[in-house]
Order: C-alpha cells, then structure tokens, then sequence
C-alpha cells in the first residue's frame, strides 16, 4: 500500500504514485536494486508507463543502505550504469539522485529527482515507498569471482564455468545476432536458434565447511533446467537464470537458497 505522502513530479505535472516494485539481488555479496515506480496517471488510462532503474549499490546488507544517496551526473556512472528510463516517453534519465531516507521493517521510503534526456530537459521528483522482497536472489558475476557468501555459515561456488561457457559458446554462434540485453534468459534466446542446448552446470554449496554438491542440468530444444543437489543438504537451492555477453565480459547466475 502507498503512502498518501509518495508523489511524482514530471515537469508542469504531478502525479500520486499507483504502485512501485523492488527487485534486490546479491550480485558477488553486493546489494544490487532493480527499482520501478509507477504513476497514477488518469490522462493515460489505456497504457500504464514508469521509471525504472538497476544498480548495485556496493554494500552487502540492507541495514547499510539507509540514509545512502547515489548520484548519476550523467546518463552512464562510472561503473556503467544507466541512471534510469522512462517508459512514458521512451527516453533515459540524462542524470539523477536516488536517497535511501529510511528502513523500517519490510519497506523502504526513497527520494528519487533528476533530469530526462531530450529538448525540453524535463525534471523529474518523487518520494516514495518499496516493499522489500522477502526473499532475494543470490548471483555470481563469474568475471569477478566464481563464488559468493550466502551468509555467515554458507558459501555458494560454481565448478566448471570454462566447460559450461563452451557450450554457451556454441549457442551464441548459432542464434541470430538481436539486440542484447541485461536479463537475457535461456529460454527466451533459444527461440532464435537451432543449436540444441545440452549443458550441465556444476556448483557447490559449502555450510559450515561441509560441502554438498549439485548441478543444473539443461536438456532438450526448450531450455528448461532442473536442479539437484545432494540429499542430504539442509538448505535448498534453486537455479533461477543465466545472462551474459561474453564479448563484453558480463555473465551471471542467480540462484535462490532458502
């Protein structure tokens, strides 16, 4: 439920906030945010439109988020990273601020202000609530490491990334050159390609120094994975995706563990 003190300002216009939505994953045992605010806009009633923004925020739990601001200058950070688009006009956020103000319990109460690209230079604000995610997804960037911390007691590793990247290989040259982007799936990609994707990617979940091995075995012309891991693990694993573009070194995997 929002806030009756959440708003949205764009340019001459000012908007109640209809909704938002928080995506937070631990990419390496870093938070990153993918953030998404949506306005009550009665003009446009036949298409709902927002802003949207993905970020790390280089800290490892949520407590250290509070009272943090992350600041865009330009429409790319310097750790390459969009400072946002709107979908209203289809154009991005030419620079932006984004401040935690507090956590209280599940939520998250948010200031977001900036400038959108284009003649008009239009200026953007809001203030606003996100629920946090009850759970959250852990992913690997195997371009900086193979492995990432659960937790105090819990290590999550991937085994055999040079096997499994040959065949990715073999996938990427096969499919139609489209336009890539950040979350391409598995499944989504497969459409355009005939090569028949069979891979298995091995991981390991250490606990407390014990180990216990699984893998994700793909199989079949629809890319559908299944995971398994040893029986006898107290905590269950579940793969949810991989994306990557080899060429510019970005390939991640996001599990959940509960």
């Amino acid at each position: 439920m929002i806030n009756n003190k959440s708003f949205f300002i764009l340019g001459d216009s000012t908007y109640n906030v209809y909704d938002t939505d928080l995506i937070l994953e631990y990419v390496n045992n870093e938070i990153s945010l993918y953030l998404e605010v949506i306005p009550d806009d009665k003009e446009n009633i036949d298409e709902d439109w927002s802003i949207s923004i993905e970020f790390n925020t280089h800290v490892s739990t949520i407590e250290d988020l509070e009272d943090k601001k992350f600041v865009w200058n330009s429409q790319i950070d310097e750790f390459g990273e969009n400072a946002g688009y709107i979908s209203l006009y289809e154009i991005n956020v030419k620079s932006g601020t984004i401040e935690i103000v507090s956590i209280k319990e599940n939520k998250m109460t948010m200031k977001w202000y900036g400038v959108l690209e284009g003649p008009d230079c239009s200026t953007f604000d809001m203030v606003f609530d996100v629920k946090i995610p009850e759970k959250s997804n852990y992913v690997i960037d195997v371009y900086k490491s193979v492995k990432t911390v659960i937790d105090h007691h819990t290590q999550l590793e991937i085994l055999n990334i040079e096997d499994f990247n040959k065949e990715l290989i073999k996938l990427s040259k096969s499919r139609k050159r489209t336009a890539s982007k950040l979350r391409t799936k598995l499944d989504c990609i497969f459409k355009s390609s005939k090569y028949e994707f069979n891979a298995v990617l091995k991981f390991k979940l250490t606990i407390d120094k014990k180990e216990y091995l699984g893998e994700v075995i793909f199989r079949g012309d629809t890319i559908k994975h299944v995971t398994h891991l040893d029986e006898s693990c107290p905590r269950r694993v579940i793969f949810k995706y991989v994306s990557w573009r080899l060429q510019s070194k970005l390939e991640q995997f996001s599990f959940g563990i509960e």
